[in-house]
Parts: structure tokens; sequence; C-alpha cells
């Protein structure tokens, strides 16, 4: 189980901020961008998925057969 990737997926306002952020900030490196509707950065096993408020709904995070976690949006999650 260590190559599994554990997946978080938060709303966010801006996705283009929210990957400079955890690209810049935090160490992550861009897996996939589709923005402005969604993107991934991924860090060791570790998967953030950036998702706008009006994305697409076919588009999906996690992938199948992982673990998730998804977070509902705060004022911190949505700066």
């Amino acid at each position: 189980m260590p190559d599994e990737l554990v997946n978080v997926r938060y709303m966010v306002d801006d996705v283009e901020k929210a990957v400079d952020f955890y690209t810049a900030h935090c160490g992550f490196t861009v897996r996939s961008t589709h923005a402005p509707a969604f993107a991934d950065n991924v860090r060791g096993n570790l998967r953030c998925c950036s998702t706008a408020p009006r994305a697409r709904p076919d588009v999906q995070c996690p992938t199948a057969g992982s673990r998730s976690l998804e977070l509902e949006p705060t004022p911190l999650h949505r700066r």
C-alpha cells in the first residue's frame, strides 16, 4: 500500500490560485490541471484535488480504488 494515493478534495473559488499556492508554498507538484474547473497536486502519496464550485459534474476526484477524504468548503479553504 505505500504506493497508494490518499486523496483530499476541496472547493476553491479560483483553481489556478490554489495550484499556485500549493506548488509555491507547500512543495506539491501539479499532476493535472483542467482550470478553471479542476486541478490536482501531489506530494508523496498525498493528492490534493481543487474543484471550483461550478465544476463539471463529470470531472471526478478521486480515482477508482483509492482512499479519499472530502472536505466541506469553509472560509479558510475558499481564500
